[in-house]
């Protein structure tokens, strides 16, 4: 991997945390932790404690773990995470992938896709352009979005909507407050088989994109900002 090249990172461990930070160095370098890093990228770890890596910004990286909180700090290309247990911290990243059974998902900045699936942990999405959440219980919030699909079996969900994408969100339980750009007004269709539902009450258009909220349970709220 030479200098000036796209970087990539990839860590595996069993246990423990894993810390990488965006720093000024050349090359991805394993700064703490019983680890060693090969000229592709890969870490080996070689215990079950702390992993802490550096690289530059822009490192596309892949981090699996078993259990152990993962954190990325800096902005970074496309981040894919997979664990079964265990905090999950990224700053900023051009596309993410996160896949946990349990623990916290929190993803700052996305300036593409970004994708979460979990069994139970609460996702926090500041602002992305596009968002896939699927989870079975546990909070979802994505704040800023574009365009956004949340599937959730119990749980409450929150987005607020920039305007002009689609906003698609399908719960079996669980309170949907979703919040709108003042100056744009989207095709809204909203239904709860049994909960209240309060509209944004102004005709949408084609120009200020869609929201489509469906729930067998659970009240439904639009709101403008």
């Amino acid at each position: 991997m030479s200098d000036g090249a796209p970087h990539s990172l990839e860590i595996t461990t069993r246990s423990g945390s894993v810390l990488v930070r965006v720093t000024d160095v050349a090359r991805p370098t394993v700064v703490d932790g019983k680890a060693s890093i090969d000229d592709d990228g890969v870490v080996h770890s070689t215990s079950s404690g702390r992993v802490e890596v550096c690289c530059p910004a822009g490192t596309d990286v892949v981090i699996g773990t078993l259990s152990g909180s993962v954190e990325c700090r800096g902005a970074l290309g496309r981040v894919v995470v997979s664990t079964r247990s265990g905090k999950v911290h990224i700053d900023d990243a051009a596309e993410a992938d996160v896949r946990t059974l349990s623990g916290s998902v929190e993803l700052e900045s996305c300036s593409g896709e970004c994708q979460v699936v979990t069994k139970s942990a609460a996702v926090g999405i500041g602002a992305a352009a596009d968002a896939s959440v699927t989870s079975k219980s546990g909070t979802v919030e994505i704040g800023a979005v574009v365009n956004a699909t949340v599937r959730s079996a119990s749980g409450k969900v929150r987005v607020d909507m920039l305007g002009g994408g689609a906003v698609d969100v399908r719960t079996m339980s669980g309170r949907v407050d979703v919040h709108l750009p003042a100056e744009q007004s989207p095709v809204v269709a909203l239904h709860s088989r049994s909960g209240s539902v309060s509209g944004a009450g102004l005709p949408g258009t084609e120009q200020g994109g869609s929201l489509s909220v469906d729930t067998l349970s659970g009240a439904i709220t639009v709101t403008r900002r």
